[in-house]
């Protein structure tokens, strides 16, 4: 050790490095360089890890976490799927329409039955797949609406009875109003036009 006005010298033996300064400076640059080489043996070992793992699913965007990019893309399979479940033994239904409905119910010991429920199409939403329409109809003076996907296996048929010329997207005034006010002005389609299109569907 050589002191010169109050700062020291030091040799290491392992690396031929000098390190100079205060006590105190001396002491900190050594935790400097304890934290630098945990630093470095982490990283390494985080790497490692990822190289074996088989990146799959999209993570979070985190400081801890790194983000692993999917290899393999959903969408086109889902497309594929929905496009599977169509149903297109079925005609297309408009606002305004009124149709009659066959649910299937499911009772008791594998027997089915098909109930048939009557009303007007007030509301059409989703597409595809994922298409719902809601019929009205009044039932001993009460109006009830439901909702059912077009495209489910749970609807046994669907036929429609009349058309009417509506203006809008929403039918939902119908809900105030009874008798003849409720009801829609009939549109009437020529046989050879509804048989043309019948054929063309």
């Amino acid at each position: 050790k050589l002191f010169f006005k109050g700062v020291f010298s030091v040799s290491l033996a392992g690396g031929g490095r000098v390190v100079q300064g205060t006590p105190q400076q001396q002491q900190q640059q050594a935790h400097t360089a304890m934290l630098a080489s945990q630093n470095k043996l982490l990283s390494s070992s985080r790497t490692a890890s990822l190289q074996h793992r088989q990146p799959f699913v999209t993570a979070g965007r985190s400081r801890c976490q790194p983000t692993i990019v999917a290899k393999a893309k959903l969408a086109p399979l889902v497309d594929a799927l929905k496009a599977d479940q169509l149903r297109t033994d079925l005609p297309k239904v408009s606002i305004g329409d009124t149709v009659r409905l066959g649910l299937l119910v499911q009772e008791g010991k594998g027997k089915t039955r098909t109930q048939r429920l009557e009303g007007v199409v007030i509301a059409q939403s989703g597409s595809g797949s994922n298409t719902t329409i809601t019929v009205r109809r009044v039932f001993q003076g009460v109006g009830v609406e439901m909702n059912f996907f077009v495209n489910s296996p749970v609807l046994g048929g669907l036929e429609v009875l009349r058309r009417a010329k509506v203006r809008r997207a929403k039918l939902y005034y119908l809900r105030d109003r009874t008798g003849k006010s409720a009801r829609l002005k009939e549109l009437f389609v020529k046989k050879d036009k509804a048989a043309a299109t019948a054929a063309a569907a």
